[in-house]
C-alpha cells in the first residue's frame, strides 16, 4: 500500500483526492501519446491514478460520510461534516464528491481504451482490466447511493461541451443496477483479481472485494429507500414519461442480494478471512498495552487499528495519513497543543449499545426501570475496584485516588453500567478508562488534569490508563474552553490504537489503514438480506460451514462481542423472534459493531430512517460541575442538523440541470 499511496501523493498532492474537472489527472494521456505508453511503471501510475478518485472513507475534512451521521457530535465545525438541511445544487461538497466520481470513471475508461498501448504489461493486462472494471461499477454504485437513478457513462466521453454532450438522461434504477453489476461480474469472472493483497498493492480489488460490492450493490437496490418507495417513484419520472424506479415492493431482491452475499462469504472463507480473536491479537503482537484487561475488550479495542497483515477479518483497507487533525488525535483526553478530546458520541449512539444480556436498554427487564443518567456511586474508599461480570469475565471500571482523587469521580451515570463489551471498548465515560500510554510504564496510575498529568504513585498498578473526568472541571470537560472538550460528556475509543502516547512530554498515533469491509460487515449484510427473505434459522454460530439462516451470522458477531446469543437474550424475556423482530435485530447490531465506519450514514437512508438525523442530537450537560449538573439529558445545539425528506439523496450540481434538460433534479431541490 506504500507505493500505491506514493503514486497518489505524486499525483494528487496530500490534500485530498479532488479534481476541478476530468482533465485535470494524468492530461497528457491525449497530447502526448508517444510519451504515455511506454513503460509498465505508466500503466501502474495510470491504474493508481484511477484509485484516486475513490472517496477517503476516513478524511473527517472533506469526506461525506464520516462523522455526518448521528453517532458522533464535535466541537470542531470543519470536521463535522455539514448540516444537512443546508444542501442545494451549490453546496460544493456534494458537487466535489460527484465531479470526482464521474472523472474516476472517464479515467478508468480511458486507461481501458489505452489498454493495449502499453509495453510491458502482459502479465498484468488482464489484471489491470478487472481493476477498471470494478472501479466503474464501484463509483457508479457510490453515485447511485447519493443520487439515485443516474446517468451512466460506458465509455469515454467527450468533454469539450461539459459533462454529457449528449444529452443523457438519468437511467432506470432497474438499468443502472444492472449495468453496475455488469461492471463488478467482469472483473469477477475475469480470473485475474487475486485473492488478497499483504503487499503494496493492499487497497486494490480482490474477488471477494468485487463480490462484496455486487452484493451491496444488490442490498441497496432491495432496500426500503429503493423498494417499494412509491412516492419517490412517482417523484422520478424523466422528461420523456419513462419511470426511473418501480413503486412495487419486491422481495425477490432481498433473495439475489442474499445470494450475492453467500458467495462474497464463501470466497472470503476460501481465502483465509475469519473474525479477529484472541488468537490473532496475540499471534501479531502488534498491540503491546495490556489493558483493556478484558480479553474480549482487549480484541474489540484492537481490531479496527490492527494493520490487515495481521488482521484476517479485514478484507478491504484504504491508507491514508490522518494526520494531526485525524480521528486519534481528536478523540484522545486532552493534552495542550497536543491532544484534542472533541469527538463525543450522543445519546443516540449510546442507546443502541446492548446491556450485557444482550438486550436493548429498553427491552432489558434488568435495566429499562432505572434511570438512565442518574448518578450513581461506583466505588467508595479508597482504592476500591469497581467491576461487572459478563459470562465469567469481570471488566474494570475504575478505581478510587483516595485522598488526591476528585470525589466526583466516584460518581458515573446508570448507563455506564452494566453495559455490552463493545460500549467499554469504545466508548470513554466519567469515570472510566482510557486506555492510552501515559509514558510512566505499567507501574502507575496516571490522569491527565489540564496540561498536567498527576503521577497517583504505583500502589494502584494501573499504568497505561487515564481515568476520565468529563465534569467542566474534569480532564476531558469543558473547563474554559470553546473547543476541545467533550460536547456529550463522552468521548470516543474506536480507532485508537491503546499504544498511542499520552502524557505531559510527547503525545504520538499510530497509523492503520481504514478498515473499508470487514467480514463482520458481510456476516451482519448477509443476515439482514436472509432475515428480509425470512430465512431466519436456528440459534448456532457455526458460519464457517455457511448455513442459510440469519442468526447464525448475527450470532458470529455477538459471541466475539462477547453477548449471548439472540435466541438466548430475547428468549429469556419471553419475546419471539419472528421475521420482523429479526430484522429489527440485526439492524441494530449493524449500527452498534459498525460505528463509525461510514454505516451509520447510509444505512439510515436506506432503511428510510433518516428523521433519527434530525437535531438537535443529545448529550450530558458539559456545563455541569457537579454529577447532579452534569447527568442530565441536554439538547446539543452546536451544529444542529435539519434532515427533511429531500434530504434522501444529493442534489444533482447546478450545471448538470443547467446544461442537460433531459436530467431531472431530485425532489426537493
Amino acid at each position: 500500500m506504500k507505493k500505491l499511496f506514493l503514486y497518489l501523493t505524486i499525483l494528487f498532492g496530500t490534500s485530498g483526492f479532488t479534481a476541478c474537472n476530468y482533465l485535470d489527472i494524468v492530461p497528457d494521456e491525449r497530447e502526448q501519446e508517444e510519451d504515455a505508453f511506454t513503460s509498465s511503471l505508466s500503466a501502474e501510475q495510470m491504474l493508481y491514478s484511477c484509485y484516486g478518485y475513490m472517496p477517503n472513507p476516513g478524511d473527517n475534512t472533506s469526506t461525506i460520510d464520516y462523522f455526518t451521521g448521528d453517532e458522533v457530535l464535535t466541537c470542531f465545525n470543519n470536521i463535522d461534516g455539514f448540516a444537512e438541511g443546508s444542501w442545494s445544487i451549490n453546496t460544493q461538497k456534494t458537487n466535489d464528491y460527484y465531479r470526482n466520481l464521474y472523472a474516476g470513471i472517464r479515467q478508468c475508461w480511458l486507461f481501458l481504451e489505452h489498454m493495449d498501448d502499453y509495453v510491458g504489461i502482459e502479465d498484468k493486462k488482464e489484471n489491470y482490466k478487472a481493476q477498471c472494471h470494478f472501479l466503474i461499477g464501484y463509483f457508479h454504485m457510490r453515485l447511485m447511493m447519493g443520487w439515485g437513478p443516474i446517468i451512466l457513462v460506458d465509455k469515454v466521453e467527450d468533454l469539450t461541451g461539459g459533462l454529457d454532450t449528449e444529452y443523457k438522461s438519468r437511467s432506470t434504477l432497474a438499468d443502472c443496477v444492472s449495468f453496475i453489476c455488469e461492471q463488478f461480474d467482469k472483473a469477477i469472472d475475469s480470473g485475474a483479481l487475486e485473492d488478497n493483497y499483504n503487499d503494496e498493492r493492499t487497497g486494490l480489488a480482490t474477488k471477494v472485494i468485487a463480490q462484496s460490492m455486487k452484493a451491496y450493490t444488490l442490498m441497496y437496490y432491495a432496500s426500503p429507500v429503493f423498494n417499494g418507495n412509491a412516492k419517490l417513484a412517482s417523484q422520478l419520472v424523466n422528461p420523456d414519461g419513462t419511470a426511473l424506479l418501480s413503486a412495487d415492493y419486491d422481495e425477490a431482491r432481498w433473495e439475489e442480494a442474499r445470494k450475492a452475499y453467500k458467495e462474497a462469504i464463501k470466497t472470503a472463507h476460501a481465502v483465509g478471512h475469519k473474525l479477529f480473536d484472541m488468537d490473532a491479537l496475540t499471534a501479531s503482537s502488534y498491540i503491546q498495552n495490556k489493558y483493556p484487561d478484558n480479553e474480549v475488550i482487549r480484541v474489540l479495542r484492537a481490531n479496527m487499528v490492527t494493520p490487515v497483515k495481521n488482521n484476517p477479518e479485514e478484507i478491504w483497507t484504504y491508507y491514508f495519513d490522518e494526520g494531526d487533525a485525524g480521528l486519534q488525535k481528536r478523540s484522545m483526553p486532552f493534552i495542550q497543543g497536543k491532544l484534542y478530546n472533541g469527538v463525543a458520541p450522543t445519546v443516540n449512539m449510546l442507546r443502541r449499545f446492548y446491556t450485557q444480556n444482550g438486550l436493548p436498554w429498553d427491552e432489558d427487564p434488568q435495566y429499562k426501570t432505572l434511570k438512565e443518567f442518574a448518578p450513581v456511586e461506583i466505588y467508595s474508599g479508597a482504592n476500591a475496584t469497581n467491576t461487572i461480570t459478563i459470562g465469567n469475565n469481570k471488566v474494570e471500571i475504575a478505581k478510587a485516588f483516595g485522598d488526591k482523587g476528585n470525589k466526583q469521580n466516584r460518581y458515573t451515570s446508570q448507563m455506564n453500567l452494566g453495559r455490552e463489551p463493545r460500549f467499554y471498548a469504545w466508548i470513554a465515560f466519567q469515570g472510566g478508562w482510557y486506555e492510552l500510554d501515559n509514558g510512566d510504564g505499567y507501574e502507575k496510575t496516571s490522569y491527565i488534569d489540564g496540561a498536567t498529568v498527576l503521577e497517583q504513585g504505583s500502589s494502584l498498578a494501573a499504568g497505561r490508563r487515564l481515568l476520565t473526568e468529563f465534569l467542566k472541571p474534569g480532564n476531558c470537560g469543558k473547563q474554559t474552553r470553546n473547543n476541545n472538550y467533550s460536547y456529550t460528556g463522552y468521548l470516543n475509543k474506536k480507532g485508537v490504537n491503546p499504544d498511542n502516547k499520552a502524557d505531559k512530554t510527547a503525545s504520538t498515533k499510530k497509523g492503520y489503514p481504514f478498515p473499508m469491509l470487514r467480514l463482520a460487515n458481510l456476516y451482519l449484510s448477509y443476515a439482514e438480506c436472509a432475515a428480509e427473505c425470512g430465512k431466519l434459522g436456528n440459534d448456532g454460530d457455526d458460519v464457517m460451514n455457511e448455513p442459510d439462516g440469519a442468526k447464525a451470522y448475527i450470532n458470529a458477531v455477538r459471541k466475539r462481542a462477547g453477548i449471548p446469543t439472540v435466541d438466548e437474550s430475547w428468549g429469556k424475556i419471553g419475546v419471539s423472534v419472528t421475521k420482523d423482530k429479526l430484522v429489527e435485530i440485526v439492524r441494530q447490531e449493524r449500527q452498534i459493531e459498525l460505528y463509525l465506519e461510514c454505516q451509520n450514514f447510509w444505512d439510515m437512508r436506506r432503511w428510510l430512517k433518516g428523521e433519527v438525523f434530525q437535531g438537535p442530537y443529545k448529550g450530558l450537560n458539559p456545563d455541569g460541575e457537579t454529577i447532579e449538573e452534569f447527568s442530565k439529558e441536554t439538547d446539543m445545539t452546536l451544529n444542529t442538523r435539519n434532515f427533511t425528506e429531500k434530504n434522501y439523496f444529493f442534489p444533482f450540481p447546478s450545471w448538470d440541470i443547467n446544461n442537460n434538460t433531459n436530467c431531472i433534479q431530485n425532489p426537493g431541490y
